[in-house]
């Protein structure tokens, strides 16, 4: 750092700009819209379960209703829906697979059975959570408003 002190104001700022990396428009939008829509639907979970003894039973109560949404609202004990296959496949351990449909499917059961169930409760609601597309999330949202 010391070093870069002693060079000339032009020269530091043509290095400082190739230190920056910006990123894509779309992905700072989604990463706004994740951070913010996280934000609204611990809000309005939270206010529903809110006076119940353990508050953080709205959490479980969250990550319920994400993984029925994602399972196009048909129960599990049905289970799994095209669609939930399909919003797993976005996640990037299963994107790198360009298998048969049936091979990444028993690779995501797996996957859920083995790994993700054992997580914590708020890693799985920011895990589902990242891999909703935006318009997945708003209708989340709109599904889920109390009015």
């Amino acid at each position: 750092m010391n070093n870069l002190k002693r060079l000339p104001v032009e020269v530091i700022g043509n290095i400082i700009s190739y230190t920056y990396s910006p990123q894509p428009e779309d992905l700072l939008m989604d990463i706004h819209m994740y951070h913010n829509s996280m934000t609204n639907i611990h809000s309005m979970f939270y206010n529903t379960f809110y006076g119940v003894d353990n508050t953080d039973i709205y959490k479980i109560e969250l990550l319920d209703a994400l993984i029925l949404y994602a399972n196009n609202y048909i129960p599990l004990h049905d289970g799994y829906h095209e669609d939930f296959y399909m919003i797993w496949n976005r996640f990037p351990l299963f994107k790198k697979f360009m298998e048969s449909v049936d091979i990444n499917q028993t690779k995501i059961d797996k996957y859920i059975q083995n790994i993700f169930s054992k997580k914590s409760i708020n890693t799985q609601i920011n895990l589902l959570w990242g891999i909703f597309t935006y318009g997945e999330r708003l209708n989340f949202i709109i599904d889920h408003l109390v009015v």
